[in-house]
């Protein structure tokens, strides 16, 4: 448990736990798992137009991030998830929100080694982040007393993406190398078609200077 002291800040505490677990099936097989919950809280004292008051925060979040990595003679099958789950209140005044956060992530990728002097790697992703609000918030900014006028506010925002790429690098020499990259999304609720391309060149003097050369978009 933490504790701090700052102007205006009449509290403030922290609870974390967290775990690692790391594992091998074998000689092809690995699996990485990490764990990790915090609870924090503060009280602190707030002023804003021609109210004073204390506003009180709390904040609970978990999040896992999980990976598996499968060898075999060609190169390296990665199959990685992670979840993160938030909930957020805030009292101050007339103002009361409660927000709750949850995002969800998976990829699959495959790295080869062709040759000495070229890697390719390639994967698919997708991405999911979803906002929930439910908050009373003052009619009038210039009241903000907890019995002035207020209003209810509940909304949802949700966002769905997948991407698949392809990424090369190739050695010409031990000074000289080549690198390219292709991304697009895959269209979800209607998105728009997105292609990314970059391309990158980079020359080392010795061990210690290089320099690097990049070109490309990205959308996003």
């Amino acid at each position: 448990m933490q504790q701090k002291n700052l102007p205006n800040l009449k509290s403030f505490h922290t609870k974390d736990i967290g775990c690692n677990v790391h594992y091998k099936l074998g000689k092809r097989v690995e699996i990485n798992s990490y764990n990790y919950l915090v609870s924090e809280d503060f009280k602190v004292n707030v002023h804003s137009l021609n109210y004073s008051g204390e506003a009180n925060a709390k904040k609970k979040r978990f999040f896992s991030v999980n990976n598996l990595n499968y060898y075999t003679p060609k190169g390296v099958l990665s199959v990685n998830t992670g979840i993160c789950h938030s909930n957020q209140d805030l009292n101050y005044g007339s103002i009361e929100s409660k927000k709750k956060v949850q995002q969800i992530y998976t990829s699959v990728n495959f790295k080869s080694q062709l040759s000495d002097k070229i890697n390719l790697q390639t994967g698919i992703s997708y991405d999911c982040h979803k906002n929930r609000f439910n908050d009373s918030i003052p009619i009038y900014p210039f009241a903000m007393a907890p019995e002035d006028p207020k209003e209810l506010s509940k909304d949802e925002i949700s966002k769905h993406m997948a991407d698949i790429y392809a990424y090369s690098d190739y050695a010409m020499s031990d000074k000289l190398s080549f690198s390219a990259a292709l991304r697009a999304n895959i269209p979800i609720n209607n998105q728009t078609q997105r292609w990314n391309a970059q391309f990158g060149m980079k020359y080392n003097f010795d061990e210690k200077q290089s320099v690097m050369m990049s070109l490309g978009n990205y959308e996003s």
